[in-house]
């Protein structure tokens, strides 16, 4: 019973540190992901603070340009700044897509990776467990073989007094 009992312990103990792994893993994944997610919301702000101050910058140009008597020439630069400005817009947003996909592809690989470890986990109970039941099945055989044997041990031998007389 106490070998069984330790053997058990340490199941239990194995047991244990495979689900503490399995937690800090997960727990890693979830703040990795969340400094993907944190450094995308800051790069969003930035792009919207260099944006906003593009266009100050721009509109303080035309200012320029207008008051030294070139509106035409001003309103043809905004024009075209303008259309830069969707332009790197619409680059920004592809940009930004694109992150939001490479986030997708770490969560799934990461999701496909804690299934995987969840499963080899699994399989290493499975095995640890067939190992505990077939060393149970093993005592109980010796302990059985050991009982037979003392039990015969205990039987009175016919000693050579009793023989000589028959």
């Amino acid at each position: 019973v106490g070998v069984r009992g330790e053997a058990s312990q340490t199941v239990r103990e194995l047991l244990a540190k495979q689900e503490s792994s399995l937690c800090q893993t997960v727990d890693h994944w979830k703040q990795e992901r969340d400094l993907v997610l944190t450094r995308v919301s800051e790069m969003e702000l930035a792009m919207h603070e260099v944006d906003a101050q593009l266009e100050k910058e721009k509109l303080q140009n035309q200012l320029d340009q207008i008051e030294r008597g070139a509106l035409e020439v001003a309103l043809t630069d905004m024009r075209a700044e303008l259309e830069g400005a969707e332009q790197k817009l619409l680059e920004s947003a592809g940009e930004i897509q694109e992150l939001k996909a490479e986030l997708g592809k770490v969560v799934a690989a990461s999701e496909q990776q804690l299934a995987g470890q969840q499963r080899v986990a699994e399989l290493s109970i499975k095995h640890e467990q067939g190992k505990v039941d077939t060393l149970s099945k093993e005592m109980d055989r010796l302990k059985n073989r050991l009982e037979a044997t003392e039990a015969e041990r205990a039987m009175p031998s016919p000693s050579l007094h009793t023989l000589s007389m028959s």
